[in-house]
């Protein structure tokens, strides 16, 4: 009797139809979908459609994702794609790059611009700077306290030092904040 067909070795692909160029292609377009949708994530924008910004100094690069750029957006969840031949600027929107070998391959930027109460800003910035002074005061009294600079051991002593420093960096970055905001 012949052996039986679920053991017998069956190819659905032969190779013939293998299409490297297309898969890296795909791969490419997965790459650069999978890179927005992190930058989107990592900018707390996953439910909003905010537009993309992508540069390339290769035109074959930002040829196939114009070529795709329907399914790109809608796999990513962007509102727009504009495309830039070179690099981008320094300015504007958060910045996400894909690598490829030791060259940059593209260059991605999230455009999104957040709308701000100002006088809901300037109140959430008040409460913070009186709880960053509070805290202060309190590592302050702590370092300028003899007997527990004398008894505590010196890694914790560091430990409020860097805590000062870190806490007068916070204020300071308040402060300008609310400078900027009038």
């Amino acid at each position: 009797p012949a052996p039986s067909i679920s053991v017998t070795e069956f190819k659905l692909v032969s190779e013939r139809v293998s299409d490297p160029i297309s898969e890296k292609q795909f791969g490419d377009i997965q790459e650069f979908i999978v890179t927005a949708r992190d930058e989107k994530a990592e900018r707390g924008l996953q439910v909003q459609k905010p537009s993309a910004q992508i540069a390339s100094e290769e035109l074959k690069e930002l040829t196939l994702l114009r070529e795709h750029q329907e399914s790109i957006q809608r796999l990513a969840g962007l509102n727009g794609l504009h495309f830039t031949h070179g690099r981008l600027s320094s300015s504007g929107g958060s910045t996400g790059m894909l690598r490829a070998g030791q060259g940059l391959k593209w260059e991605l930027r999230i455009l999104h611009e957040e709308k701000v109460d100002p006088v809901a800003e300037r109140t959430r910035l008040l409460k913070e700077k009186q709880k960053l002074e509070q805290q202060l005061a309190q590592v302050r009294g702590q370092l300028n306290n003899q007997e527990f600079l004398a008894r505590a051991p010196s890694e914790i002593v560091r430990g409020a030092e860097r805590r000062l420093k870190e806490l007068e960096e916070q204020l300071k970055k308040v402060l300008e904040s609310l400078e900027r905001l009038g």
